[in-house]
């Protein structure tokens, strides 16, 4: 499982315009508000340390309530189970934007400067366990995935973190989880997409 440290983050200002609640020909931007949206942008970007990893593992049983995977490793949730029901491997991720741009976050005096630079880690966040998930498709004969799928979405509990932290090594890149199994650093994503046609 090599750490991958260069990770190509295409993201969209608009989206993360969304984040901040900003409605498409509705909602009217100062050109202040965009100055500062700019240079609050940029800082974010100079602030983030993104970092990756990610392992290939088979699916042992799907029995529609639960997943085991060949390490013995058990996904409960029946969403999950019917997302990768056409799935005999799974790709396991995860990817953080390294801690400073979250203590930034929480420094921030200034509320508008903190909420732009939250929203813009997130979408960041976002666009890192894309990259991995791209890296991954490269290197696997991968002809179609599902959809990524995250702990916390549906039913699927976060109690698991702990577990895919451990299985990926993930504090190798920094990576754990507080006692409610929220990620740290906050801008960190784990996620699993099912390999289908492989």
């Amino acid at each position: 499982m090599p750490i991958l440290n260069y990770l190509p983050l295409n993201f969209e200002k608009k989206r993360i315009l969304l984040r901040l609640r900003y409605k498409p020909n509705i909602t009217q931007i100062s050109s202040e508000f965009e100055k500062l949206f700019e240079k609050i942008l940029r800082e974010a970007i100079s602030l983030i340390e993104p970092a990756g990893i990610y392992e290939v593992f088979d699916i042992k049983e799907n029995d529609g309530e639960k997943i085991i995977l060949s390490n013995s490793t058990i996904f409960y949730s029946k969403k999950l189970s019917e997302v990768l029901k056409p799935c005999k491997r799974i790709i396991l991720m995860a990817a953080t934007l390294g801690s400073k741009i979250s203590e930034e976050i929480y420094n921030r005096q200034n509320i508008a400067e903190a909420a732009i630079l939250d929203a813009a880690g997130s979408e960041l966040a976002e666009e890192a366990i894309e990259s991995i998930e791209k890296i991954a498709r490269l290197n696997i004969p991968a002809k179609e995935v599902t959809m990524r799928f995250s702990p916390g979405y549906a039913d699927w509990n976060l109690y698991i973190q702990p577990e895919i932290l451990r299985i990926l090594a993930a504090q190798r890149i920094g990576m754990s989880s507080n006692e409610s199994h929220i990620l740290i650093p906050e801008k960190s994503i784990t996620a699993v997409c099912g390999i289908i046609n492989s």
